[in-house]
């Protein structure tokens, strides 16, 4: 059933704001989040204002530190309501979908105002925004809780400002994405002219890539290149993960961190651009369709092997934080403590993504 421009103008002008559980439940906790990320970041500052002062008397002593708990208490809050909002966005946009002709799942509702005059020309920059803030965000929330963490275990408090810097940072992140998440939701949704794309009714007219740098990468390498490339870079990746994590164990310097850090980063685009172009198809059995979103409600499994290889590169990223800026005298064994465990729940999570994308794209 192909809609046209016209008939695409006409239904979104009668709808202006789609109400369901999923959209109810996202601004109630639009709502609560917003109100966490402001007193997050009014408290990080008050503490951090504090501590400019050489000396405290010991009641100011006191009040500071009761701030501080308490922030970290409101940042806990809003780390645990940044993890849920992540997975809510999508179940969001997945509610979406019947809400418009031709659009066949959650690809073609991130399309919808594209080409409109009015507001709902802003809909899919927010839905791009949101997609990189609220993992920024969960990343972020994660080197706050891990620095507290090694914090709580010390006599002196030498990451103080450290953490303070990080909670303010990740407030500020929250407040952003909590923004951008409610314009979203009080955008009216109208005129919104369907994108061709591959998750609307007519796919014939243009590419149904929804990234032009994947297509670029899977042209430049070829299809076949292109798995042979993901395999060995990923099986690299492990080895060196495996190797560091018993020289870190015996060699307090090590450029190491830093060469993992930079191979997990330079994995992560090939791994997208492989799961675009070469594994979605095959798990789908659908050859031209570039569609990570379909994997949601028809290839669980695969989502959860998707979710290993995004779990396992931000404990990468978390221990090259932890290395970083807990490098105290106080804190460097501790510091290398919590680094090893995340090193190896990264090297979990990488060697079962890859074993789970291996069968899931072989038994296809």
């Amino acid at each position: 059933m192909n809609c046209s421009r016209e008939q695409g103008t006409s239904f979104g002008k009668s709808l202006l704001m789609i109400l369901n559980a999923y959209a109810v439940l996202s601004g109630f906790v639009v709502l609560l989040r917003g109100i966490a990320a402001v007193l997050v970041i009014g408290l990080a500052c008050r503490v951090l204002r504090s501590r400019r002062h050489a000396e405290f008397s010991p009641t100011e002593r006191t009040e500071s530190e009761n701030r501080f708990y308490l922030l970290s208490l409101l940042s806990t809050w809003l780390l645990g309501l940044s993890l849920f909002s992540w997975p809510l966005l999508y179940l969001l946009l997945q509610s979406y979908v019947p809400h418009w002709p031709g659009v066949m799942c959650i690809y073609g509702v991130t399309q919808i105002g594209a080409g409109s005059r009015g507001a709902s020309r802003f809909l899919p920059g927010l839905i791009a925004a949101l997609q990189f803030l609220k993992p920024a965000a969960v990343f972020v929330s994660g080197v706050w809780w891990l620095l507290y963490r090694i914090q709580r275990r010390t006599q002196t408090g030498p990451l103080m400002g450290r953490i303070l810097l990080v909670q303010l940072g990740f407030g500020v992140l929250a407040l952003t994405d909590t923004l951008l998440e409610g314009a979203y939701l009080v955008i009216p949704k109208r005129e919104e002219f369907l994108f061709t794309g591959c998750c609307t009714s007519d796919i014939s007219e243009q590419s149904d890539r929804s990234s032009a740098w994947l297509e670029a990468l899977s042209d430049g390498l070829g299809p076949t290149w292109l798995s042979v490339t993901f395999y060995l870079v990923n099986f690299a990746l492990v080895l060196a993960l495996w190797c560091f994590r018993g020289r870190c164990r015996r060699c307090e310097n090590t450029p190491g961190m830093i060469l993992v850090f930079l191979g997990a980063v330079l994995v992560a685009p090939l791994t997208a651009a492989y799961l675009v172009e070469i594994a979605a198809p095959a798990v789908l059995r659908l050859p031209y369709h570039h569609c990570l979103y379909d994997l949601i409600p028809r290839a669980p499994d695969m989502v959860f092997g998707i979710v290993l290889f995004v779990v396992g590169a931000c404990c990468v990223g978390w221990a090259s934080a932890v290395r970083w800026l807990a490098n105290r005298p106080e804190t460097k064994d501790l510091a290398r403590s919590e680094q090893d465990w995340l090193l190896s729940a990264g090297l979990s999570c990488y060697v079962g993504a890859f074993v789970m994308t291996f069968l899931e794209v072989s038994l296809a």
